[in-house]
């Protein structure tokens, strides 16, 4: 072998495993594979004790959140399609998109997002601290009201002007009224990836977790567990 033919081979090792890939697809009619550096610790959207980078990827897989960070790093509609801001900044009016559905086929309305951010902001989740200032007897909300005039409308009020608010409504997942008890075991959103589908066969343990089945017709992912992130494109 030529010493030319033996550095191109080198190098070609060296790129394939020093450049991960945390995401592929099995050309084979399998599962979309995503490989994560550490374990996934829960699977429930909003109300985990504790929040850790795992969980949250898989969870932007199954959910949807009112509010999304683009590219640019602006705070922009993933649920709603608009948001309007009143003049003395404590008013947030959200548009919700036309013909979003839950995993289940049901239509996702305001008030589904109500009673996701009443539990959030009533509750003492790990996600819910981010909307209180103060600790003990201390602690107040930044949230005035939730109402929800309309199907397609989600009004907000907050107690004073907060520029937090939008930030750290991005990592709600919105759920359908009332399911929190459930979304624990059988998690219902309306992400791309579906685990609750017709011929879905559930979920497995957390290591190598499969999700069955989404809204693209693929068949399914599976998240696998890779502490090195070199071997990514291996999992």
């Amino acid at each position: 072998m030529s010493a030319r033919k033996s550095v191109s081979l080198f190098i070609g090792f060296v790129i394939a495993v020093t450049f991960p890939l945390s995401c592929r697809r099995n050309h084979n009619n399998g599962p979309f594979v995503i490989a994560l550096g550490d374990n996934i610790r829960t699977i429930d959207p909003i109300g985990s004790p504790s929040v850790d980078a795992a969980s949250e990827r898989v969870r932007t897989l199954m959910f949807n959140s009112l509010v999304k960070k683009d590219e640019k790093f602006d705070y922009v509609g993933e649920l709603a399609s608009n948001i309007a801001r009143s003049p003395d900044d404590v008013t947030f009016t959200f548009t919700l998109r036309d013909g979003v559905k839950f995993h289940d086929g049901r239509p996702l309305t305001s008030a589904d997002a109500k009673y996701t951010l009443d539990l959030v902001f009533s509750s003492t989740f790990a996600k819910s601290a981010s909307f209180y200032e103060g600790t003990g007897a201390e602690r107040k909300s930044y949230i005035k009201s939730v109402e929800a005039p309309d199907p397609h409308t989600l009004v907000v009020t907050t107690v004073r002007p907060w520029t937090g608010f939008l930030p750290n409504l991005v990592p709600i997942a919105i759920i359908p009224k009332d399911s929190y008890d459930t979304q624990k075991d059988h998690p219902l959103g309306t992400g791309p990836e579906n685990p609750q589908g017709r011929s879905r066969r559930g979920m497995s343990e957390v290591r190598g977790r499969v999700v069955q089945g989404n809204a693209r017709g693929r068949h399914g992912i599976r998240v696998a567990t890779v502490p090195d992130p070199r071997l990514h494109g291996y999992a």
